[in-house]
């Protein structure tokens, strides 16, 4: 299932590289901010918790809770399955620029049948958070699926 996390280096900075600068990260999308998600930081069960401004937006525990969630990719009929998400381990302070804690990898499968083009940007999209601006990876063959990493800095 994350065949794709294991092609790559683990070290951050090398894996950043590969990727590019330019592919990084998701670009802010609007969400309705009172509409409860599974999503939401709350673990209370009693509140209504309202969800991140969107995933973009989201820290490494937000995506964690939507490992399993099926995506839209905007310009085309495919659907991608959010398989894993896992920390970037790197040294020394976060840059003052990135507003997440931690950087991290997402990896996205779509069915043999249906792939994407890797190594481009798509808007996601599903029914429980803002639509979302993510770039993709080169497809890694994983079993009959294809699998997609997206790096979260």
């Amino acid at each position: 299932m994350t065949e794709i996390l294991n092609a790559v280096a683990a070290d951050r900075r090398n894996m950043l590289g590969l990727i590019g600068i330019g592919g990084l990260g998701a670009v802010l999308a609007g969400a309705a901010a009172t509409r409860p998600s599974l999503l939401s930081s709350s673990s209370s069960k009693d509140s209504v918790a309202l969800p991140p401004l969107s995933l973009a937006d989201g820290a490494l525990d937000h995506w964690r809770r939507a490992v399993g969630m099926r995506f839209s990719v905007g310009g085309t009929a495919a659907i991608l399955t959010l398989r894993a998400v896992k920390p970037l381990l790197s040294a020394g302070e976060r840059p003052a620029s990135v507003t997440r804690s931690h950087a991290f990898a997402a990896v996205f499968e779509a069915p043999a049948n249906a792939p994407i083009e890797g190594n481009r940007t798509y808007r996601l999209a599903t029914r429980l958070v803002a639509p979302l601006d993510v770039h993709l990876g080169s497809a890694v063959a994983a079993g009959a699926a294809s699998q997609y990493l997206a790096i979260f800095n």
